[in-house]
């Protein structure tokens, strides 16, 4: 039998003490795979523009604690001269130093039409590439990704422009243009 008074030695000890630490540690500090470390700052801004005719870009976004998307269905149309342009920027803030993957994927299927994207964070890790004008029927398919170590604490602007240029052909936009930004 043990003593009440061999018990509150113990108590009073610092193995209790380091018992009740790793207790209330494992219990007040839940544990975080891959550490939440994308923060968003403030909500997307969108402007969208059309031009004779073109159909207005379907804008969709999500967001989450590593990952921030942004879809845009660029529809399909055989009008002379339609544009139809988007520009969307978001800015976030990392909690950690963390690697991030920028990644572009779409399809479309056009003729005598230009399109061109540009993306970027800040002034550096850019994708862009313009497809031009092709008086033959055409599809596109791309799917691209880049990735780039980010610090901690700097706010950051992830800016992405679209232009869809039709001069006297067509665009249809099989598979929407998705962008998006995720923290490894």
């Amino acid at each position: 039998m043990i003593s009440p008074a061999r018990v509150g030695n113990w108590v009073a000890g610092a193995r209790w003490r380091g018992v009740m630490a790793a207790i209330a540690a494992a219990v007040l500090i839940p544990a975080v795979p891959g550490a939440a470390a994308f923060v968003a700052v403030g909500a997307w801004k969108i402007k969208t523009e059309t031009h004779h005719g073109a159909p207005r870009p379907i804008v969709t976004t999500f967001d989450s604690p590593s990952f921030a998307s942004l879809t845009v269905n660029m529809g399909a149309t055989n009008r002379r001269h339609a544009e139809a342009e988007v520009h969307a920027e978001r800015k976030f803030r990392l909690t950690t130093k963390q690697v991030v993957e920028l990644r572009h994927a779409f399809q479309t299927m056009f003729r005598d039409t230009e399109i061109s994207y540009k993306v970027k964070i800040d002034d550096a890790h850019k994708l862009s590439r313009e497809f031009d004008e092709s008086r033959s029927t055409r599809t596109i398919a791309v799917n691209e990704t880049k990735r780039k170590t980010l610090r901690a604490g700097k706010t950051y602007k992830i800016s992405i422009w679209l232009k869809y240029d039709n001069e006297h052909g067509f665009w249809n936009n099989i598979s929407a243009h998705t962008f998006s930004l995720t923290a490894l």
